[in-house]
């Protein structure tokens, strides 16, 4: 497996973990009204995903929200204007996601989920 294929499923792990998330507490407040409010205003919308490594952007992706789960896909960054919705996302912290998926499952509070919702995202 190349680098870069390495990296994404890295990626799609992580997403992975959000949707199991998103099944476990669909009914739970708050989570219920957050996924219900972002899945009925973004629904399909295209947000941009920037992996940062020691500062540098390494690597670039996109999710979306696609019947209440979230869907990733390798993408040109080149099509997407500055004003865009993005993420910006550490690698450490996707690993250190992956790694404990199970307590990020059983507690979505300690996901990062400001990307839903904000429109231009830049946390790390």
């Amino acid at each position: 497996m190349t680098a870069s294929e390495e990296l994404y499923h890295l990626f799609c792990e992580y997403v992975e973990v959000y949707n199991k998330a998103l099944d476990k507490n669909q009914q739970r407040f708050p989570f219920k009204q957050i996924f219900q409010s972002a899945h009925t205003h973004d629904s399909g919308k295209v947000i941009a995903v920037h992996i940062i490594n020691k500062s540098n952007q390494i690597k670039n992706y996109a999710v979306s929200l696609k019947n209440g789960h979230i869907v990733s896909c390798p993408i040109d960054i080149s099509r997407f204007m500055s004003n865009q919705r993005h993420w910006d996302i550490e690698l450490h912290k996707i690993k250190n996601v992956i790694k404990q998926r199970d307590a990020y499952i059983n507690n979505p509070a300690k996901l990062d989920w400001e990307w839903m919702y904000d429109n231009n995202s830049s946390r790390h």
